[in-house]
């Protein structure tokens, strides 16, 4: 996966949110389909970096209001063998 964007949400003592928006590396359709994933770690958020690619294990856990489905990570590595841990 190629990761497009890292965005999240935070609400001052409330709740945060993070996410990345990913899509397959090596599909080269110009409409391929984006995939939400949801982050709860924020040691491994800070880790990821836009633009690279990892290897992706994600499961999906929830729609959305649009009921678009959101992901969740399971595993990240990048294509070299670092394996990154965490939710």
């Amino acid at each position: 996966m190629i990761i497009e964007e890292k965005e999240f949400h935070i609400e001052p003592g409330r709740y945060t949110e993070m996410w990345i928006t990913v899509y397959n590396a090596y599909d080269s359709r110009e409409d391929t389909e984006r995939y939400r994933v949801d982050i709860e770690d924020e040691r491994i958020f800070n880790l990821i970096e836009e633009g690279e690619e990892y290897f992706m294990v994600i499961q999906a856990f929830k729609q959305d209001r649009e009921g678009e489905f959101v992901y969740r990570l399971n595993q990240i590595e990048r294509p070299e063998g670092t394996k990154i841990r965490g939710d």
